[in-house]
């Protein structure tokens, strides 16, 4: 054996000993990403490179998150969630792909700059002001993001409008061609000024005109049709070399700096740079461990990159799975944190996109919403909807209530029975409101569910029945069923607000009423404590989503494993989690047909039939915001938020706004399917609920408990209200 060979026998023995110390386990999202790990992890074990780890994850922030706390050491992140996992999980790059085997080439995808024609009067940054623009397309990096963001971060493009950069443009230049102006994506409130489509061949401009995209933005500027034109640094190479009437002579460049370059001279004069895509892990890990990570990639990329039956940077069954298709190698890199990998110029279009100078704070309840809270809040960042959304925890929702009152949180989704509380004794203002699939409106119905085999009971006969309820002063688990109970007699009607609960507490043998025995509701310790017996007691009987038995889905499963005779809830509450439709132990076996509902007039019905066994319509869960809010900040929240539904709805596999969170509702239901603006002169809550509504819940309201109330008021009320929702 020849000493160099000894040597590298060394070096390897030294390598493999150490790789087999650590464990890379890499986060997927998708089953195809999951079997092609496992086949990575197959390929390093049999060459002896290391231990690799497969860990799924529901979408790409659950992966962030799971490699902040420790549950996975690394991830693929592509440009803008480069910025959302360093920002908001701490994460930082370790390796960067290269599409090239070259030691300088391949480091970068593209640079963005700034065409204008060679004898251009655009001599400086500040003649740019009225010229005619020419845009790769609306939201696109190169043509659109990377120009607005850094022209406004140099204070050039005025900020007109925050949320709509295509009116900064249309403010700043005299005409455009800005392809994908009027998409409804946009456009959201259908306004964009014509101007901006006008240098366009087509005065529509959708996102396909002729002169979208690189080659057409240049292809615009040539033409005359406009006076400057974005495009990445290779397109006019690529122009040239396809067309003889095409010189690169013919251009020149305008950089950051104010001053005119050739063309050639792209790397200095680039406006941003669109980095390759990084693998990221936590900078908490020891760092002889990130070292042994980067080392096992490396090597791997090295020894599965050409031939052979695994192939690290191709795909089957998907594409760009665990890594880019067609990367050539990873290589280490220098930057040790997102910033200083992104670079200024394309941080810019992250940071001063759409900044408004509005604080953008959601109110949260539980560890599961603040989780979601997080991960929204990444979404929108990486989205470019806004990147300063933060959450602040909340203990109740009442406590939301207050913080929001007191300007220290700007947002929470509430119940209408919290809408009331919140705009009567909080100064909240409705702002928009959920609708959900089967009734695509803002409203519900409230239905009494019980199991088909007990066949002994029915609404007429509920005294000394087991109830299970949303909540107390919650609209479907409360206000609803309590009201109708008061109305038909079923329930004495107190000749005091104080008394109703007491009542209730005699009507019913056990119930699980989260925040029953809560201070809040609670204010004179007098609510029996049977209303909290099924929930387990006092301490289990909390009025958010650390109880199990807490909201819709919560009350059904009290339904479930209590054994209780009635669960009040909404119409979609048991389709939403039974025929397999739940992978939770205490779910999965249940079955719609072996629950009914109770109708008000003592019959039953099967569970598909709440248009026509309900207790009532009533307005849906709402957005609100304080009433000290001005039009232009309420007008912000509801475009972030239409924003995100469009780009993190129901379709959406990065993201899901609307989707169960670890098991529970979080921020919003999950049957949502979008939010609707509540109109300007409905917000106020007693505008929004209804009178009707608002005085039912008035008569069970004991946050104040006076003696001045009579029975027949509040019955009378209550059924005021009951008429008024089947009318909706």
């Amino acid at each position: 054996m020849g000493a160099s060979t000894a040597v590298l026998v060394i070096v390897m023995a030294s390598y493999l000993a150490t790789a087999e110390d650590v464990n890379a386990r890499f986060c997927v999202t998708s089953e195809p990403a999951m079997t092609k790990c496992m086949d990575m992890k197959r390929a390093f074990a049999g060459a002896g490179l290391g231990n690799i780890g497969c860990v799924k994850a529901d979408d790409r922030y659950q992966c962030m998150k799971k490699v902040k706390v420790g549950q996975a050491d690394v991830m693929r992140v592509d440009d803008t969630d480069i910025y959302a996992a360093g920002k908001y999980f701490g994460l930082v790059p370790i390796l960067k792909e290269s599409n090239s085997l070259s030691a300088n080439d391949g480091l970068f995808l593209y640079k963005a700059v700034i065409v204008i024609r060679k004898n251009s009067p655009i001599t400086s940054l500040d003649r740019l002001q009225q010229r005619k623009s020419c845009h790769t397309g609306v939201g696109r990096t190169v043509g659109w993001t990377v120009p607005v963001a850094n022209l406004q971060a140099k204070k050039l493009i005025t900020i007109q409008d925050c949320d709509n950069t295509v009116k900064n443009v249309a403010n700043f230049f005299r005409e455009s061609c800005a392809p994908g102006a009027f998409d409804t994506k946009n456009n959201l409130d259908g306004d964009n000024p014509e101007k901006v489509c006008k240098v366009c061949r087509n005065p529509q401009c959708p996102s396909n005109d002729t002169f979208s995209g690189y080659k057409g933005a240049v292809q615009c500027l040539f033409q005359n049709r406009g006076e400057v034109a974005f495009a990445k640094h290779s397109t006019i190479d690529e122009l040239a070399r396809a067309s003889t009437s095409i010189s690169k002579d013919d251009f020149r460049l305008l950089c950051p700096d104010g001053r005119v370059a050739l063309v050639d001279e792209w790397d200095s004069c680039s406006w941003a740079t669109r980095p390759t895509d990084a693998i990221v892990t936590s900078p908490t890990l020891p760092r002889t461990t990130i070292d042994k990570l980067r080392d096992i990639f490396e090597n791997g990329a090295r020894r599965f990159s050409g031939s052979g039956s695994f192939k690290m940077f191709a795909s089957t069954g998907g594409t760009d799975l665990l890594f880019t298709d067609g990367t050539k190698r990873l290589l280490g890199v220098s930057e040790t944190n997102y910033k200083d990998y992104l670079g200024e110029g394309y941080l810019n279009t992250l940071e001063n996109y759409v900044k408004c100078n509005f604080t953008n704070r959601w109110c949260v309840v539980s560890d599961a919403e603040a989780n979601k809270c997080l991960q929204m809040s990444a979404a929108f960042a990486a989205g470019r909807i806004s990147s300063q959304l933060t959450c602040v925890r909340a203990e109740s929702h009442r406590e939301c209530m207050e913080k929001i009152e007191a300007g220290d949180a700007d947002l929470v989704t509430l119940d209408g029975g919290d809408v009331y509380t919140g705009g009567k004794y909080h100064k909240l203002v409705p702002l928009m409101a959920e609708n959900y699939q089967d009734t695509n409106e803002a409203s519900y119905w409230a239905v009494a569910v019980t199991k088909k085999s007990n066949t002994g009971v029915s609404f007429t006969n509920l005294k000394g029945k087991t109830s299970c309820h949303t909540g107390i002063m919650k609209t479907s688990g409360w206000n609803i069923p309590i009201g109708t109970l008061i109305e038909k007699g079923a329930i004495k009607s107190s000749s005091t607000r104080c008394g109703i609960i007491e009542e209730v507490g005699k009507f019913f043998s056990k119930s699980c009423v989260p925040g029953a025995l809560d201070t809040k509701y609670n204010p004179t310790g007098n609510n029996p404590s049977n209303l909290c017996e099924l929930c387990g007691g006092k301490q289990f009987c909390q009025r958010d989503s650390s109880n199990k038995y807490y909201s819709y889905k919560g009350a059904f499963r009290c339904l479930v494993e209590k054994n209780a005779d009635v669960a009040f809830v909404k119409h979609s509450t048991v389709p939403s989690y039974t025929d397999a439709k739940l992978n939770e132990e205490w779910a999965k076996n249940l079955n719609s047909a072996d629950f009914e509902l109770l109708c008000p007039d003592g019959s039953r019905k099967s569970v598909d039939k709440w248009k026509e066994c309900n207790l009532a319509k009533v307005p849906s869960h709402t957005v609100v915001t304080s009433g000290t809010k001005t039009a232009s900040e309420r007008r912000h929240y509801s475009t972030i938020l239409r924003k995100g539904q469009l780009k993190f709805g129901k379709n959406s596999d990065v993201f899901q706004m609307f989707a169960t969170y670890e098991g529970k509702d979080a921020i919003f239901d999950d049957s949502t399917t979008f939010l609707s603006v509540v109109p300007q002169d409905k917000q106020d809550y007693t505008k929004w609920l209804g009178k009707e509504y608002v005085g039912a819940s008035a008569a069970l309201d004991k946050t104040v408990c006076t003696s001045s109330g009579h029975g027949l008021d509040i019955a009378h009320t209550v059924m005021a209200l009951l008429v008024l929702v089947n009318l909706m």
